[in-house]
């Protein structure tokens, strides 16, 4: 699956990576401190992590 980046309203950032123990998010605040870094066993998880985080996250980029 490699890694999926996000964008939100506020300038923020966030990024979903697949590790071998699961899902990684990542968010940062529009300065870019990260804010939340958790692990999550399953993409769809992770995505809701992130809505809670913010509002209006869009995709920007994925690699792999």
């Amino acid at each position: 699956m490699g890694k999926r980046y996000f964008k939100d309203f506020y300038g923020g950032s966030a990024s979903i990576g697949e590790t071998a123990r699961g899902h990684v998010l990542t968010v940062c605040d529009g300065s870019g401190r990260r804010v939340l870094r958790r692990t999550y066993g399953t993409y769809r998880g992770a995505r809701a992590a992130m809505g809670r985080a913010s509002d209006g996250w869009r995709e920007v980029g994925a690699e792999g």
